[in-house]
């Protein structure tokens, strides 16, 4: 006797009805019985199961790195063009929120899904140098289309301010603060969190230069 054994979806994702079928059931069917098993599931946060990487860091615009870069480094527009008349003064500033906070979102994104990525040096070399030279780029290119007073001085001035956010955001972001969409905190609980942090992130240079001429130091946490 010939014995066919087919496997049924039940209602449940979870679940599969077994049924047999053969010669010697003319005309009828065995009755299905249900068999629980847990079917294999894919994690959420490994890379690319939620598509590829590069698409999420774009749509993961951080407008917590936006809010805070656009504190530190607008002043430094504001200052270039506070002796060109209210007019000029609050386009420097107007333009510079939208170019920064534009800007730094876009990059923060990319910060935050490369944040463990390694070799850490490709990391540090593309977090520091590559993606703050093209925000830089773009910055001083609408600065120009605006006619902005002073404002090699001050891409210069905020390159820099944005070299020192971008290793500090890598810093914040790898101990879990100033994360975007579902993996981040209240940005008030990471407020709470910056002052101990920035502490910690200024004490990285004087930590290692004391480990290089052999003195003892504390764990840097």
């Amino acid at each position: 006797m010939n014995l066919f054994i087919t496997l049924v979806p039940g209602n449940d994702s979870r679940e599969i009805y077994i049924r047999l079928e053969g010669a010697g059931y003319t005309g009828q069917r065995m009755q299905p019985f249900p068999i629980q098993c847990e079917l294999p599931r894919r994690d959420q946060s490994a890379p690319g199961v939620n598509g590829n990487s590069w698409t999420r860091a774009v749509t993961l615009w951080n407008w917590k790195s936006a809010v805070l870069s656009i504190m530190l480094r607008v002043p430094v527009f504001a200052v270039a063009a506070v002796r060109r008349g209210p007019e000029v003064f609050a386009a420097a500033i107007i333009t510079e929120s939208v170019v920064c906070g534009f800007n730094a979102g876009c990059y923060a994104a990319v910060v935050q899904t490369l944040r463990n990525r390694k070799p850490v040096w490709l990391t540090a070399l593309l977090i520091t140098i590559g993606l703050p030279a093209v925000g830089q780029i773009i910055e001083y290119q609408v600065h120009t289309w605006r006619a902005t007073p002073h404002r090699t001085i001050a891409v210069i001035v905020s390159t820099g301010l944005a070299a020192l956010a971008a290793l500090f955001n890598w810093y914040a972001m790898q101990r879990g603060t100033l994360l975007a969409g579902g993996e981040g905190a209240s940005f008030s609980s990471d407020l709470r969190q910056l002052p101990l942090l920035l502490g910690r992130f200024l004490l990285l240079g004087p930590r290692w230069l004391l480990r290089r001429a052999g003195w003892m130091v504390l764990p840097s946490g």
